[in-house]
């Protein structure tokens, strides 16, 4: 076996001695084999003088003068005693590679010389499928010279990595194998020391060994991990496809039972991984997470590399995660993240770049869930790594195996622990917080070198804490800083690296301008913004994020010109991003609701093809996928878009339309409020004809191929009857809701409207609601704030305490005059003493929070016919589609109807509840010989007896307290025994599709969480929501003798029909509520929140 020499050049000493052969100046190089791979456009060629093995002298490295030939330039004198030279072709591309020799006699050489004639010759190939080359010089002799001193006790040698040249191009069976040698001490030199040529010599020796048909499956795997350090070195995407090409080979040719295969699979993971931070495309996370789930599979728990198998797909399924939002990817990472922690030694020096890994799982565990323990822990990982790790670190990195682990630790540590801290900043507001995310990233820059691809990542890291610093106190030197650190970033990219730190910069420069004034920050901003979306690949999953903020610029131009070229261009650059078949879904909606604010500025005629893009998006948005803060911020943003979409639809005098838009917009936002998706196809399963004729989708509509989401029914039309089933019981059902109004109430931010659905008349009634202000819903809801904050259940307030009830009366006056009065004059409905219609109404925005049912005039001269309840017996729907549920035909089964009755009046931290004892005394009075009552009360009314109990009976009722969590809709509960609570979520999973009733007598149980400014996410809507057809709640707290004297009414009038009917609960309110209005010294704090919604 041929000995590997690692040594220096030789530099060979000059002593007097004989004639010498010289050789001309010039070699002339020429392929007759074009185009080749090994010889790619560019490459240069030098050559080397190799006399008894030593490299004697060398040419300098030149490109190709014409096609495909090259003229080397070098004289070199040869000893007279010189029986034979070699000369050898080198070229260089990724690295010196030999491409041939010729072997020269002495004799020969001087008979070309003594004949002046040029010597050429072929160049033998060193593999067999090489290019044809060939070499010609002159030779001449010479008078005595200094002779080349041999000397072997000097330092002699070749160059690093150069074997002996005959050996290497021999055509036996060892070189294969000598070059993969070459190739293995390259790959751990170059881990050792990160000398980048040396990565480059070894996938070069690699490839020659493959080429020689050594091509054993370790061959492939070290080629691909060596292929992979130079990505990282160098960030070329090209190597890191080749990388993992090499792999694929090595994975596909290693069999099952070989343990080497698992971490094959993990480097090919890890791979796919960083392939996907680079280019975006989403299959290559997909592809790592399969592929990281066949490695554990084949790996047994005690394997080597299994902590290496568990890291990587902890990251794959992370990433995708963040860009798709289901969160069973996010707790599978968590888990495998926590397990590879665990089960590596703390010695192992991937330790600690596995606790940053785990700091990562669970910033984004916080930002999805919201629990301040989580933030706390990420920035306890982030710091422990970072506090443990050396600033030389990267030397103790692990020599073979290149994993997502083997990075240079501390610096991506603390560009970590600065991600953690600003979360935290933008969670609490700490300036410490925010002033320690600035040094931590400072520090991880100057701990990259400019050579690392990660550096221009962390300068952007630090840019964006910088640039929020420079928000937060307007320090100039911040915001200068920043762009300082986004331009250097730029300066360290390729072209093709460079499009997100573009968008940095465009950010920070635009921020710029909005605090400074200072145009020039502008024009660049829009500038360097071209730059990145031009430099942008088309199919890079966060284009449309950069086409996006191109449109943000050009949007701020036009407001501060006015010139509507720059608005045009924001539409064009809106419109890219909204129709992109790529990219986030939140942004996309971004986009098409920018879109549409751009459109209605310019009265431009796509403004309802950028809302219904808008809409078709809805279902899209992962909600269940981002932060709290984020979700709630997306549910505000998708219900002020719905409502605008609505009210562009109405003013092109398309109410259907309007309806359609407001019916999936709502069905899917309650949906996200509550964890749950309510698609629109439910109506049309319970009612298609119904659903069809009750939204009347015009044949216009129809005709102008206009998607219409799940509202529609194949092959139905507008002629068609209204048959819900051919059975008696359905059509009796159909006759009740004809006889009925559902009125939905959408304000945006121009104008407010009613749309009148009525499916006895059929088609919409636009109502106009021209004296509401958009602003008026949310004074009228701050001032219902101020009359029932201090209202409890059982303190109650003072009878009759003129200052509240002049502020509720204000309130319902103003709902009367300005939203009620003006439906009802539209409907031309007059008061009745007795058998009043229904009415729905269904509210939006600020109107969602306020006492519609009791609008009316409540003065002393007031007449009647100045309320609502004169005209109407009111409901409330979230949706038109909870509505169309409650109409369902009622339960079939056999068993009797049964009440669950539930009383908890005591409960650590709230006050005693005195009246729920008589409350269910009353039911159980009233109840003998109409309907059966399982009862839970005190100790017994635990959570998992009270589930039990919803399912057994088809009617509850609760007299206990109610909690509503305005931070966590979801979480809002019926407080019972033991310290348990029924949750709304609970509540809505239970799925009681034979539930029929439900009163709620307790606190909050209707009150919606005004931070949200769209829904009333309450307890009542959940019940609905769950399967019971109707529900009884109170908007606010109620007094310890009411909440009795009401259920008593309702029961009362429920029990005096046989069977009792539940679908008479609205009306039965309505007279209990009449009766607790007749009562002495009664005020309006006192009857108005009580509420029914649903059937």
């Amino acid at each position: 076996m041929s000995m590997i020499q690692l040594h220096g050049l030789y530099h060979p000493k000059s002593v007097p001695g004989p004639r010498v052969l010289m050789i001309s100046p010039d070699i002339h190089i020429s392929s007759l084999s074009n185009p080749h791979a090994d010889l790619p456009p560019g490459i240069h060629l030098f050559a080397q003088l190799i006399v008894e093995d030593l490299i004697i002298n060398e040419t300098m490295a030149v490109t190709s003068e014409t096609d495909q030939n090259w003229t080397l330039t070098f004289t070199c004198d040869l000893p007279e005693d010189t029986t034979a030279f070699c000369i050898t072709i080198l070229g260089i591309a990724r690295c010196s590679r030999l491409l041939g020799s010729v072997k020269i006699t002495r004799d020969e050489a001087f008979l070309h010389a003594e004949q002046q004639k040029s010597f050429s010759a072929p160049l033998a190939k060193v593999n067999s499928d090489g290019p044809t080359l060939n070499f010609s010089t002159l030779f001449s002799g010479a008078a005595p010279a200094d002779q080349i001193s041999l000397d072997e006790d000097e330092n002699m040698g070749t160059p690093i990595g150069s074997l002996d040249r005959d050996t290497i191009a021999c055509q036996d069976g060892n070189r294969g194998m000598l070059l993969n040698q070459l190739g293995e001490i390259c790959l751990e030199q170059s881990q050792q020391f990160h000398v980048l040529d040396m990565f480059n010599r070894g996938v070069c020796a690699y490839l020659d060994a493959i080429r020689e048909g050594f091509t054993e499956t370790t061959t492939f795997a070290h080629l691909g991990i060596t292929l992979f350090q130079i990505s990282e070195e160098t960030g070329e995407v090209g190597d890191l496809a080749d990388a993992i090409s090499a792999m694929e080979k090595a994975v596909q040719g290693t069999a099952d039972t070989d343990t080497d295969k698992p971490s094959w699979l993990a480097n090919l993971g890890g791979f796919h991984v960083r392939q996907f931070e680079r280019v975006g495309n989403l299959d290559d996370l997909n592809s790592a997470i399969s592929i990281g789930e066949q490695g554990m599979h084949l790996a047994a728990e005690g394997h080597d590399d299994w902590p290496i198998i568990l890291n990587n797909l902890s990251t794959a399924l992370h990433l995708r995660f963040q860009q798709q939002g289901d969160p069973k990817d996010l707790s599978r990472s968590l888990q495998m993240g926590e397990q590879a922690v665990k089960i590596t030694a703390d010695e192992d020096p991937n330790k600690l770049a596995r606790l940053s890994n785990l700091g990562d799982r669970y910033l984004t565990l916080f930002e999805l869930e919201g629990q301040a323990d989580d933030l706390e822990k990420s920035i306890h990982f982030a710091t422990t790594s970072v506090d443990l790790a050396s600033d030389d670190e990267h030397m103790n990195e692990e020599a073979v195996l290149l994993t997502l682990d083997g990075q240079p630790a501390k610096p991506k540590r603390l560009s970590a622990l600065a991600v953690s801290l600003l979360t935290r900043f933008e969670i609490y507001g700490g300036l410490s917080d925010l002033d320690e995310s600035v040094e931590r990233a400072e520090q991880a820059v100057q701990l990259t070198g400019d050579e690392n691809p990660s550096k221009p990542l962390r300068m952007d890291d630090l840019a964006g804490s910088l640039l929020r610093r420079f928000e937060r106190l307007g320090n100039r030197e911040d915001i200068d800083q920043s762009i300082s650190n986004l331009d250097q970033a730029l300066s360290l990219l390729p072209e093709s690296n460079k499009p997100f730190i573009l968008n940095s910069l465009s950010n920070s420069l635009l921020l710029r301008f909005k605090q400074q004034g200072d145009v020039a920050d502008l024009e660049r901003a829009f500038s360097v913004q071209e730059s990145a979306v031009n430099l942008a690949s088309d199919g890079h999953h966060d284009k449309p994020s950069l086409v996006f903020n191109f449109g943000n610029i050009s949007a701020t131009f036009f407001n501060h010109s006015q010139m509507q070229d720059h608005l045009a261009h924001a539409i064009i650059q809106y419109t890219a991003a909204a129709l992109s078949k790529t990219g986030p879904v939140d942004i996309q909606f971004d986009s098409a609701a920018a879109w549409a604010q751009c459109a209605t500025v310019s009265q431009h005629p796509s403004l309802l093809d950028a809302y219904n893009r808008a809409i078709q998006l809805l279902p899209q948005l992962a909600w269940l996928g981002i932060s709290i803060p984020d979700r709630h911020h997306q549910l505000l943003k998708a219900g002020k878009v719905v409502r605008d979409a609505a009210a562009a639809a109405i003013m092109s005098g398309h109410s259907e339309r309007a309806v359609e838009w407001l019916e999936e917009g709502r069905s899917i936002i309650w949906g996200q409020i509550l964890k749950l998706r309510t698609p629109l196809d439910t109506l049309k399963e319970v009612h298609p004809e119904l659903a069809e004729r009750l939204l009347n989708l015009s044949s216009e509509l129809q005709q102008s191929g206009m998607q219409t989401g799940d509202l529609t029914t194949q092959g139905s039309t507008l002629k068609q009857p209204l048959i819900i089933e051919h059975s008696h019981q359905k059509a009796q059902e159909r006759e009740k809701l004809i006889q009925k109004i559902l009125v939905l109430l959408n304000i945006s931010g121009s104008n407010c409207d009613a749309l009148v659905l009525r499916p006895a008349v059929g088609g919409v009634l636009h109502v106009p609601l021209l004296t509401v202000q958009p602003g008026l819903p949310h004074t009228l809801v701050q001032s219902l704030d101020t009359v029932v904050r201090g209202v409890e259940r059982l303190k109650g307030k003072p009878e009759g305490h003129q200052d509240a009830d002049q502020k509720l009366g204000k309130i319902l006056s103003d709902l009367w005059v300005n939203v009620v009065k003006p439906v009802l004059n539209a409907l031309n409905i007059q008061p009745r003493k007795s058998e009043l219609g229904r009415i729905w109404w269904c509210p939006t925005g600020g109107l969602a929070f306020l006492p519609i049912h009791a609008a009316g005039l409540y003065g002393k001269h007031d007449t009647f016919g100045s309320k609502l309840s004169d005209f109407l017996i009111s409901s409330y729907t979230p949706s038109l589609t909870a509505l169309m549920e409650s109409f369902r035909p009622s339960s079939t089964s056999p068993k009797p109807t049964q009440l669950l009755s539930v009383a908890q009046a005591s409960v650590a931290g709230m006050a005693y509840l005195p009246g729920t004892e008589q409350e269910i005394k009353h039911i159980h009075q009233l109840a003998q010989g109409s309907i059966t009552i399982m009862s839970l009360n005190k100790d017994k009314a635990t959570a998992t007896r009270v589930e039990q109990g919803m399912l057994e009976c088809r009617w509850a009722h609760f007299a206990c307290h109610g909690e509503q969590n305005l931070s966590h809709p979801t979480d809002s509960a019926l407080l019972l025994a033991s310290g348990t609570s029924l949750t709304l979520s609970r509540i809505i999973q239970l799925a009681l599709p034979d539930a029929e009733f439900a009163f709620l007598s307790a606190c909050q149980t209707a009150t919606g969480e005004k931070s949200l400014e769209e829904e009333a996410v309450h307890l009542a809507a959940g019940m609905l929501l769950a399967g019971y057809r109707g529900v009884i709640a109170t908007m606010w707290k109620i007094r310890d003798d009411d909440a009795p004297q009401v259920a008593h009414d309702v029961y009362e009038y429920l029990f005096s029909r046989s069977p009792p009917d539940a679908t008479e609960a609205a009306v039965a309110l309505h007279k209990a509520i009449q009766k607790l209005r007749e009562s002495p010294n009664q005020s309006l704090s006192r009857w108005v929140p009580f509420i029914h919604v649903g059937h």
